[in-house]
Formats: structure tokens, C-alpha cells, sequence
């Protein structure tokens, strides 16, 4: 609630926008005002509820960086660029035109905060004043602390529902471990492994969340339709650096999420030139497969394998991910296949006489001056962590 100089009440803030309060002739009465809003939460338009009908009381249209296009009607409301309030007061006859983000104060004019970011040392590369990687277009930043990559609601919803999901397992299981174990039948030891494997699985993928949390590498997320193939990709075009995971489901998150676990490990790695994923191998998606069946088995028995159907977790072996189709009827693991991905495990330590093995049928060779004793992270000059979880 804001509060006028005299302590009577101006306006309340609600999700939808704010309830203005005036007085006139009949007494006191109050105005329901609704923003309509951009992708990046910045306020286009004001209507107000007058006499039952809906009217435009403010259009507002920004330049890139935030600056309003017209100072015109902005007395009207000031929840403007990225919903943040427009501190419009003025100093020596010039008003400030200054956005609260919290931490910092922002200034639209120029496109740069007025003080240095408190998390500077999690954008390395990046000046501490500039505004969201220089892309507002693209990014927010919802306290003036962290670019938000338009995920972070998204990333906290799929850590609740795997929060609860594994609340409700642990629940189950402890009914079904309840019972005496010479009472147990088959059918409920089996559901009993089931469950501690969802458990782990999730558990699993909770620590990863935790890890991109607190990674010095920027993560963003990016959701996918549900048939549509997902995957990691370096964001080269931003100069962010930032690896954008592209999920269409919370079983197929939780496949992403070993492949995170991959990167921050220093086990996989990204080209610096096209942002595609390098050096994967057939090993690393057996893995995630695997993690991916013991949270949903369906979501895994139901793909299609030209080895055949599986039933177990022993079935998610290298020739069955290589004999996977796509919506598209190709298969992206199979030796020569657009995924790339390497025939025999690679890590930080692989040399460059490691790659014929890996990719047999490119039919690789190589001049008799190459060290074939050369890293090939290091060689490729590819985008990768050392190894060690930060």
C-alpha cells in the first residue's frame, strides 16, 4: 500500500496492477487499473475500470534499453519498464528517470545501471554497469542482481514438482517397507526397487539444479514440445556464454539434467564457433537414459529402437540408444548420425588419437606432423569446465 504525504492511502499494488483511491463529491471511491504486460514484464498499456467498461488511460511504448518513447500520461502509472517503478522526481530542475530494481538503480537514458553489480564476479567479461548482457531484448534482470533468462519461474516449478514427486515416493515407499519382508511378494519387492531408483533419480537431479544454481556457468531453459527432440547448446550469439537447455518434458529434464552434470564435470564440451554440443558419446547418453527410466520407465519404453523394445533398465544399452528414431524417423545415435556422437567414451583426458575410434565412419586421417598425443578439448579449442564442480 502506498500512502500519501497526508497518511491517506494513493493506490495498492496487485498482481494484476493497482486500486487507486480518490475522493470526490460522493465520498471515496476506488479504481481498478490492470497492466497489460510484455514478455519482459514491461507495462504497454493501463486500462481502468470506469462505469463497468474497461478505457486506455496510458499506452506506452520503450526504445531497446527502456527508455520511454514519450514522457506523456506516465503520471498516470509508473510501473513501467520491466514493472519496475519510475523514480520521477526532480534534482536541479531535471527529472531523475531512474528505474528500482532493488539492488541498483537503472538509467534508461543510458542503458546502464548507476552502480556496480553486487554479482559481478558471476559475469565475468561483462561490464558490472551494463544492462542484461547488453540484450534487453532478450534477458531481464528482476532485482538489479542476476540476468534472468525468462526461466527462473520455470526452473523453480520444476524443482517443486520434483520436490513433491519425491515426497509422495518416499511416502509410498515407507507404506509398502511398513510390511514385514516374508509377507512381501514378488510383484512388491520389485515396486519397492522401483521406487528407491525414482528416489535416486530424483534425488540426483535436485543436486544437478543445485549445482546450475550456484555454477559460475549461466544456465537457461528453454521448454520444447513434447515430441520435439531435446538437448544442450552453448548461446554463442549473446557473448553470454550461456547454455540454454531445451527439455519437452520433466522426464526428458531429467535426461538433460545428467548431460548438465556431464558439462560441469569437464566431461562434456561446446563448440565456440556454432554452440553445438562436442564430444558426447554413446556412453553419456546410456547414462541418461538410464537416470531418465529409473524417474519414468514409460517415458523411455514407449521410444523406438530398431533393436527392439526394452523392459528393463539393462535394456538401455549402446546399440539400443544407437537404434533410437526420432519424430523424424532418423537416427540421431547411430554411427554417423546428426547428434555426432562418439562410438567409444571420451573425457578431459581423450587425445586426437582417440578420434578415429570415436567416429569410425568419417573416415578421419592425419598428416604425419599432428601430435596425436594432443588433448582434444584443448586441440579444438572447444568450451568446457575443468573437472572440478564450482
Amino acid at each position: 500500500m502506498i500512502y500519501g504525504a497526508d497518511d491517506k492511502l494513493l493506490y495498492m499494488l496487485t498482481p494484476e496492477g493497482t486500486v487507486s483511491r480518490s475522493e470526490g463529491s460522493a465520498g471515496t471511491s476506488y479504481t481498478y487499473n490492470y497492466f497489460k504486460k510484455d514478455h519482459l514484464g514491461s507495462t504497454r498499456v493501463m486500462l481502468s475500470a470506469v462505469d463497468d467498461t474497461l478505457q486506455t488511460v496510458q499506452s506506452t511504448d520503450y526504445y531497446p534499453f527502456g527508455l520511454a518513447f514519450s514522457t506523456n500520461n506516465l503520471n498516470k502509472n509508473k510501473y513501467l519498464f520491466s514493472g519496475k517503478e519510475l523514480q520521477d522526481g526532480n534534482l536541479g530542475g531535471s527529472m531523475l528517470g531512474l528505474y528500482d530494481f532493488g539492488a541498483r538503480h537503472y538509467d534508461p537514458m543510458i542503458g546502464r545501471w548507476t552502480t556496480t553489480d553486487p554479482l559481478a564476479r558471476k559475469y565475468i567479461g561483462l561490464s558490472p554497469y551494463n544492462y542484461c548482457a547488453n540484450n534487453p531484448a532478450r534477458f531481464m534482470d528482476p532485482s538489479g542482481m542476476t540476468i534472468d533468462t525468462l526461466s527462473e519461474k520455470e526452473f523453480a516449478s520444476i524443482w517443486s514438482s520434483l520436490r513433491n514427486d519425491m515426497l509422495s515416493t518416499q511416502n509410498r515407499l515407507n507404506t509398502l517397507n511398513a510390511v514385514d519382508h516374508e509377507w512381501q511378494s514378488i510383484g512388491m519387492q520389485n515396486n519397492i526397487a522401483s521406487l528407491e531408483m525414482r528416489i535416486a533419480s530424483i534425488d540426483y537431479t535436485l543436486q544437478t539444479m543445485n549445482i546450475m544454481h550456484s555454477s559460475s556457468q549461466l544456465y537457461s531453459l528453454n521448454r520444447i514440445g513434447p515430441t520435439d527432440i531435446g538437448g544442450l547448446r552453448l548461446d554463442v550469439v549473446s557473448g553470454r556464454n550461456a547454455i540454454v537447455v531445451s527439455y519437452g518434458s520433466i522426464p526428458n529434464f531429467v535426461h538433460e539434467a545428467v548431460h548438465v552434470r556431464q558439462f560441469e564435470e569437464g566431461r562434456v564440451a561446446f563448440s565456440m564457433s556454432s554452440g553445438n554440443p562436442m564430444l558426447n558419446d554413446i556412453y553419456k547418453e546410456v547414462e541418461a537414459y538410464q537416470i531418465q527410466y529409473d524417474y519414468d520407465p514409460l517415458s523411455v519404453q514407449g521410444l523406438i529402437s530398431s533393436v527392439g523394445s526394452i523392459v528393463s533398465r539393462e535394456g538401455i544399452t549402446p546399440a539400443w540408444v544407437q537404434g533410437l528414431y526420432d519424430g523424424n524417423a532418423n537416427q540421431p545415435y547411430k554411427p554417423g548420425g546428426y547428434a555426432k556422437t562418439a562410438e567409444i567414451a571420451l573425457d578431459r583426458n581423450s587425445t586426437l588419437q582417440d578420434l578415429i575410434p570415436a567416429y569410425p565412419s568419417m573416415g578421419l586421417t592425419y598428416s604425419p606432423d599432428v601430435d596425436l598425443n594432443a588433448n582434444l578439448f584443448d586441440y579444438f579449442n572447444l568450451y568446457y569446465k575443468n573437472g572440478t564442480i564450482k
